[in-house]
């Protein structure tokens, strides 16, 4: 994810923790059947799912750090005897993120050409083969000793995964496979997955869906050429 991405990810993580706070705290004062403070909380809602596209994960976009922290400031401030100061600056914060982080984000998205999500999933294919890797020398030099390169279960699905992989990243590169942003993102999910594993068994687990996963892409792509 872009560093840019990354900082908004979190940016935006504060928001939602602090709304949901300030919204808790009102319902308590107010009760869980109050009309206007159930619309309150589905606009909240339905404006950071606005920011759950897969595709955000792929570009940069500007947002206003400072505009946004000083929103959230405010919003921490106001007690919960003030529901019309909350519901007034809650409400400018979701809209000023609509009109313009979402916006953004959205102009940005339109731009992003297949050329470049297939070279994002070619990264990501790089990224976790060296997770893979790492995961291994982990094992290897563990105390005791867990042996991987000589497991037989690991052998063969390491023979398919680099058959396919080779096969996949040709294609990739010539555009015979039209990627999509969450083919990244089941990438990256498999490789964190294995970079974590805690024992063997999950390692080769894990290792066998990234595998199955790669050759279901070339299979898929090569019964529809």
């Amino acid at each position: 994810m872009p560093a840019d991405n990354e900082k908004f990810v979190t940016l935006l993580g504060d928001a939602k923790s602090l709304c949901k706070a300030k919204l808790a705290a009102f319902t308590v004062v107010r009760g869980e059947d109050d009309q206007e403070l159930q619309t309150l909380t589905v606009d909240a809602r339905n404006t950071y799912e606005e920011f759950a596209d897969p595709k955000f994960k792929l570009i940069t976009f500007t947002f206003d750090e400072f505009k946004i922290r000083s929103f959230l400031g405010d919003i921490d401030e106001i007690p919960t005897d003030k529901f019309n100061d909350f519901e007034t600056k809650l409400s400018e914060m979701l809209h000023f993120l609509r009109e313009t982080a979402l916006k953004e984000a959205i102009a940005a998205k339109s731009q992003l050409s297949a050329e470049m999500i297939n070279a994002e999933i070619l990264a990501t294919l790089t990224q976790c083969a060296t997770k893979i890797t790492q995961r291994i020398n982990k094992f290897e030099t563990a105390n005791p000793k867990v042996n991987i390169l000589n497991d037989a279960t690991y052998q063969r699905t390491n023979a398919k995964y680099e058959h396919f992989r080779g096969k996949y990243r040709t294609m990739l590169k010539d555009k015979t496979i039209q990627g999509t942003e969450s083919d990244v993102i089941s990438i990256n999910n498999r490789g964190e997955s294995i970079s974590t594993a805690p024992k063997k068994s999950d390692f080769l687990d894990q290792f066998s869906k990234l595998s199955d996963f790669i050759q279901g892409k070339v299979k898929a792509a090569t019964q529809t050429a």
